[in-house]
């Protein structure tokens, strides 16, 4: 019942969600001047775009963490309890997928300028990646998505295999080239 609630709700209705609350998160502020006027103060674009990833992050770590407590208490109300470490170590497993969903967001915000195209790009690329996962364990290793599934599969069989760690080095490298683009992109002011 936990791992479907990773599975289900938490990957496909929140994904769409979390892409519609982040869409606008640099696109906003390209259409209206603001990120122009933010740089021309000392602002470093790290730092901006650092501000921007953080914050959103961390509120929907929050927000994640809420649901899954909540997830985590129903299910072991009425069926049976989840060790506490086992249900951590995969909320953690999830939060590095979420890493990589907000800045995927945030760089096809920087990228283009119709929100609309944001969230359809976003949602279709990152659906994409979530039905990829578990096809072929080569894909799985450069898969962020891969994430949520060994999340579910921590919470179900509490195996944590040795190469899960290598798989979140892959995932926050690839995190931090996107972040890089996202610097490059704006440090050109191609917005």
């Amino acid at each position: 019942m936990l791992a479907s609630t990773l599975n289900s709700q938490f990957d496909q209705l929140g994904i769409i969600i979390l892409v519609i609350a982040t869409m606008g998160i640099i696109q906003g502020e390209k259409a209206n001047g603001m990120m122009a006027f933010i740089l021309t103060r000392p602002v470093s674009i790290t730092s901006y775009l650092n501000s921007k990833l953080l914050t959103h992050y961390v509120l929907a770590v929050l927000c994640i963490t809420l649901g899954f407590a909540m997830s985590l208490g129903y299910t072991s109300y009425l069926f049976t309890s989840v060790p506490i470490t086992r249900a951590l170590i995969a909320l953690a497993f999830y939060c590095i997928w979420l890493l990589f969903v907000i800045t995927f967001v945030a760089m096809m915000s920087t990228f283009f300028n119709s929100t609309p195209f944001i969230a359809l790009i976003s949602i279709g690329v990152l659906f994409i990646c979530r039905f990829c996962a578990g096809l072929h364990p080569f894909l799985d290793v450069i898969n962020p998505a891969s994430n949520s599934l060994y999340a579910t599969t921590i919470i179900m069989t509490g195996d944590i295999e040795t190469w899960y760690s290598f798989h979140i080095v892959v995932t926050l490298l690839l995190v931090l080239f996107m972040m890089a683009i996202m610097h490059h992109f704006i440090a050109k002011k191609k917005f």
